[in-house]
C-alpha cells in the first residue's frame, strides 16, 4: 500500500489531544441531596499526581474515528494484481509475408484467430496495423477490434513495427493498466528492440518455409532495344532448379531453366524490343508465398508533359525545350497567350504574365519588373565574379560569367533559393509564387553566347526537371508511398488494374501503391496519365525463416504497465462517518426527556 498524500498523517496528532482531553475531563457523578451539612465533617481526599486514563468504549471510538480520518486524508492506494490488463493494444503485422501458408493456413488468418486470446478480459482494446505506414484501425471494446480485424487483409512490402509500437503505447491510458501484444511472423527489415513504458508480449507465428522470390526487376534503354534485368533469390536450405518465363505484353517470349544454390540468388538478363508496353516475369514451381513469384514492369514511354513558351523571339529557347525528351512544346506570342490553356509548364520570355497561370509550373526568363519582382540591368562595371551552382541542380555544368551576357539584378520574394549565381548576385532562383512552382533566369539567352554551348540545353533540361514532378517509376513496391503531382488540367483521376478500379487519392504529395502485385495505370477520363507495376518481392519480406525474438526494456515510469493501483480513502472515511453517526444515535437515546407540565 502507498500513500498519495503522506502529509495527511499529521491528523494523527489528534490522538494524544483526545487522550489529554479525556484525562482532564470532569468524571464525578452529580447527585441531588437534601443537605450538605452532613458532608462537612468528612475528611477531604488528599491530592495526588497520579491520573488514571478512563478506559471507555467512547474513548476507543473517538481514537478510531481520528485515526480513520487521518488515513482518509493521506489517500492510501493499494496495488492490484495485473492479471488481464484493463487495456490491450494489438499490433497486427499485415505485410505480404503474412500471406504465407503454413500447413494450409494463411499466417494472417492464424494471427487474427490468436487476437481473441491475446485480448483476454480487457475492457478496452486498440488495433494498430503494422505495415509500411502504421495506423490505428479501431479502438473500443474487444468485439469492435475483432470485427475491424476481420475486414483487413495482408499485403504490401514493409512492416514498420517500431512505428506501430509507438502508436500502441500512445493508445494506452497511463492511469489504467495495459499491455501491448505484437502478432507478427518477424519478417521485418529492422529489429524492433527498444525501451517501452508498457509490458509487451511478442507472439511470433509461422514456421521455417523455403521460398523463391523475384527481388529485382528493371529495364534500361540499350540502343534500339531494352535491356531487362532480374534477380531471383532462393531463401532456403535446399538448392532450387526450376523454370522462369518472361512475358512481353502478356505474350511469352522466353522460357529458361535456372539453378540457384541454397540461400543464393541468380541474375538474369534479356534484350527486348523498345516498343514493348509492359513485362511480366514468373517463377514456376510454386511455394508457400505466391505473391513474390511474379513481378511486373511497365516499360511504356512516359506520358509527355505539355509546355507553353510565351515569347516574341522563341527560337533558342524552343530548340532547347524540344530537346527535353518528355516535353511537348507549343510556342505563342505574348498577344496570343491564353491563361486558360493550363499546360504543365509555362515559360515567359521577356514578358510579364497577365494574368498569372492558374495551374502548372512557371519559368521566367529575363523577366520584367512587376509588383512582386524587381529586375534591373547590371552595369558592366558591377559584373559579378565566379559562378557557383547549387549541389543537386546542375553542378556538373561548366558555366562562366562571360557565357551569360547581360545580367539582371533580381529581387525575388522571401522563400526563393539561389540555384546558380555568385556570392551576392542570384542568376537562377527557385521558389513559389501564387501557389505555382517558379524558377527565374536573370539573363536573356538571346543576348548571351550560352546558346551556342552544350551547357544551354542541359541547363534548360535541369530547370524543367526541377519544376515538373518526377515521373512515377516503372515499378514500385506494393503498399509503399509513391510521390506524385497531379498534372495540370486533370481531374477525377482513377487507379486501374486487372481487378482494381478506384479513385486515386492524393495526400501529402503522393499516394499509396496498391497492396496486390500487378500492372496499374492512372487515368483522367480516357487519357492515361501514368503506368507502373507493383511487386511484392523484397529481401526481408521474402525471407520466411523465424527470427530471434526482440528484447523490450520496460521503463520504470509508473505508467499503466506496472500493477494497477486503486485508491481506498473512501473506506476509512465511510467507517469514520458510520462511527460518528452511531455515537450521535447513542447520545440521543441517553438524553433525558424533559418533563411535561
Amino acid at each position: 500500500m502507498t500513500l498519495l498524500l503522506p502529509i495527511g498523517l499529521l491528523a494523527l496528532l489528534a490522538l494524544p489531544i483526545i487522550i489529554y482531553l479525556y484525562m482532564r475531563a470532569e468524571r464525578r457523578r452529580r447527585v441531588v441531596v437534601s443537605s450538605l451539612l452532613l458532608w462537612e465533617k468528612l475528611p477531604r481526599a488528599q491530592p495526588t499526581n497520579r491520573t488514571r486514563l478512563p478506559l471507555t468504549w467512547l474513548l476507543l471510538a473517538h481514537l478510531i474515528i481520528a485515526a480513520l480520518i487521518a488515513a482518509a486524508l493521506s489517500r492510501p492506494q493499494i496495488a492490484l494484481p495485473v492479471g488481464d490488463a484493463d487495456q490491450v493494444a494489438i499490433v497486427l503485422d499485415t505485410s505480404v509475408s503474412m500471406t504465407t501458408r503454413d500447413g494450409g493456413q494463411e499466417r494472417f488468418n492464424v494471427a487474427r484467430a490468436r487476437m481473441a486470446g491475446a485480448l483476454g478480459n480487457a475492457t478496452r482494446a486498440t488495433l494498430v496495423v503494422a505495415d509500411a505506414a502504421p495506423r490505428v484501425v479501431a479502438s473500443g471494446s474487444p468485439a469492435t477490434v475483432i470485427a475491424a480485424a476481420a475486414t483487413l487483409s495482408a499485403g504490401g512490402v514493409g512492416s514498420d513495427l517500431t512505428g506501430a509500437l509507438a502508436l500502441a503505447e500512445a493508445a494506452i491510458d497511463p492511469q489504467r493498466s495495459g499491455r501491448i501484444v505484437i502478432i507478427t511472423d518477424g519478417a521485418t527489415a529492422t529489429p524492433v528492440t527498444r525501451a517501452v513504458s508498457v509490458p509487451v508480449e511478442y507472439l511470433q507465428i509461422g514456421a521455417l518455409q523455403p521460398n523463391r522470390a523475384i527481388t529485382a526487376f528493371a529495364a534500361k534503354p540499350f540502343g534500339r532495344e531494352l535491356r531487362i534485368y532480374a534477380r531471383i533469390a532462393n531463401v532456403g536450405e535446399q538448392p532450387f532448379n526450376g523454370q522462369i518465363t518472361l512475358f512481353a505484353d502478356d505474350v511469352p517470349i522466353d522460357d529458361r531453366l535456372i539453378a540457384i544454390p541454397a540461400d543464393g540468388a541468380a541474375d538474369q538478363i534479356w534484350s527486348v524490343a523498345a516498343d514493348v508496353g509492359h513485362l511480366r516475369l514468373v517463377v514456376a514451381g510454386g511455394d508457400t508465398l505466391a505473391a513474390d513469384d511474379t513481378a511486373y514492369l511497365s516499360v511504356a514511354a512516359p506520358v509527355r508533359a505539355r509546355a507553353l513558351l510565351v515569347s516574341s523571339a522563341p527560337a533558342a529557347l524552343a530548340r532547347a525545350l524540344r530537346a527535353v525528351p518528355t516535353l511537348d512544346v507549343t510556342t505563342v506570342t505574348p498577344a496570343e497567350y491564353d491563361p486558360t490553356s493550363a499546360p504543365d509548364l509555362t515559360i515567359f520570355h521577356d514578358t510579364v504574365p497577365e494574368p498569372w497561370p492558374a495551374r502548372g509550373a512557371v519559368l521566367l526568363v529575363a523577366p520584367r519588373s512587376s509588383e512582386w519582382l524587381t529586375a534591373a540591368p547590371i552595369a558592366a562595371d558591377d559584373a559579378p565574379g565566379a559562378i557557383t551552382i547549387k549541389r543537386g541542380f546542375a553542378e556538373d555544368l561548366s558555366i562562366a560569367r562571360g557565357d551569360l551576357g547581360n545580367l539582371l539584378a533580381i529581387s525575388a520574394p522571401d522563400g526563393f533559393t539561389t540555384l546558380l549565381g555568385t556570392s551576392d548576385v542570384p542568376l537562377v532562383v527557385r521558389g513559389e509564387h501564387a501557389g505555382r512552382p517558379t524558377t527565374i533566369w536573370a539573363f536573356d539567352p538571346n543576348l548571351s553566347p550560352l546558346t551556342s554551348r552544350l551547357a544551354f540545353p542541359l541547363l534548360t533540361a535541369r530547370s524543367v526537371r526541377d519544376l515538373l514532378p518526377a515521373p512515377i517509376p516503372s515499378t514500385v513496391a506494393s503498399g509503399q508511398f509513391v510521390p506524385f503531382a497531379v498534372p495540370a488540367g486533370t481531374s477525377a483521376l482513377r487507379l486501374i488494374g486487372a481487378q482494381y478500379d478506384e479513385p486515386l487519392v492524393i495526400a501529402s504529395g503522393g499516394f499509396i501503391a496498391p497492396r496486390s502485385p500487378g500492372l496499374y495505370r492512372i487515368t483522367a477520363g480516357e487519357s492515361v496519365i501514368a503506368q507502373f507495376g507493383t511487386n511484392a518481392g523484397a529481401q526481408a519480406e521474402s525471407d520466411l525463416r523465424p527470427r530471434a525474438e526482440p528484447v523490450f526494456t520496460l521503463l520504470t515510469t509508473g505508467r499503466s504497465g506496472s500493477p494497477r493501483s486503486a485508491e481506498i480513502w473512501i473506506w476509512p472515511a465511510l467507517v469514520a462517518l458510520l462511527l460518528l453517526l452511531g455515537e450521535w444515535v447513542l447520545v440521543q437515546r441517553r438524553r433525558p426527556v424533559a418533563a411535561q407540565g
